[in-house]
């Protein structure tokens, strides 16, 4: 199936729905499903935590100029292509490379959860 060979790749839902050519919905519920079978599968949590479709990922990294651990992408500088990070609390903007030795992503918002569609995995440590 098509599917399962999306759900380790972190892409949207909005993707994978174009990509299969089904409603958004669909790949919503899909997911939530494929989640709570392998749950149920390896109720440990490690196969279900390597479902990334959908999920959006946040910096976890300190400001270099406060070490405020508030740092979110901020897009991609116009001449080297870089990816970029801000401060939320004292506004520097830096590229990656700067902070790429620390840098650690966390789970910043995932869908299914959200939506309700799924409960939130007590081994969850993403």
């Amino acid at each position: 199936m098509e599917f399962a060979r999306l759900l380790s790749q972190q892409i949207s839902y909005a993707q994978a729905a174009e990509r299969l050519e089904v409603d958004y919905s669909a790949i919503a519920n899909w997911t939530a499903r494929f989640r709570q079978w392998l749950l149920q599968l390896d109720p440990t949590g490690a196969w279900e935590s390597r479902v990334r479709i959908g999920v959006k990922p946040k910096p976890d990294v300190p400001c270099p100029r406060c070490g405020v651990r508030e740092v979110r992408f901020h897009g991609f500088d116009s001449q080297s292509g870089e990816r970029r990070l801000s401060c939320s609390i004292c506004n520097a903007v830096f590229q990656l490379r700067v902070v790429a030795d620390a840098l650690e992503l966390v789970e910043a918002y995932d869908p299914a959860i959200a939506s309700g569609r799924l409960q939130p995995s007590r081994y969850d440590d993403r």
